[in-house]
């Protein structure tokens, strides 16, 4: 390559970084990092989901480019890309799933657990104040 020459990015390319990414994200839910991050990885998963398998179907893209080389390789190749739309749409679900439990019934656990730290930060407090009134009023040898 001359120095004047810039290489140039393939979309083969760009499918071997989305596989990392994707890669990435999968270890990471496998972590269950808690709902509000499985939704943002989810959310992401999504979205990515559609440009990736859409590389991949693209005329000249991967599949394209994979059949070129190995045409015996078409029965897999179809049954791949069926399968891309049952992928996105049960990325979709999930994404939902995940809202309508973080809207819902996380949404209801979590304004318990406000109550009851509210409910304790108050206890807490007056408790502090009585030992604080006991120490004032020298009330059992404590001043």
């Amino acid at each position: 390559m001359q120095r004047d020459q810039v290489p140039v990015r393939s979309d083969v390319d760009d499918i071997f970084d989305q596989h990392a990414t994707l890669r990435d994200i999968l270890r990471d839910l496998g972590e269950r990092p808690g709902l509000d991050r499985e939704l943002e990885l989810c959310e992401q998963l999504q979205t990515m989901l559609i440009e990736h398998f859409e590389l991949e179907e693209q005329p000249g893209g991967y599949f394209a480019r994979v059949l070129e080389d190995v045409p015996e390789a078409v029965g897999s190749v179809d049954k791949l890309m069926k399968e891309h739309a049952g992928l996105t749409v049960h990325a979709a679900e999930v994404v939902r799933a995940i809202r309508a439990c973080l809207d819902g019934p996380v949404a209801d656990v979590r304004a318990r657990i406000d109550e009851l730290a509210a409910a304790l930060s108050d206890h807490e407090r007056r408790e502090a104040d009585l030992l604080a009134d006991a120490m004032f009023n020298d009330i059992g040898g404590l001043g």
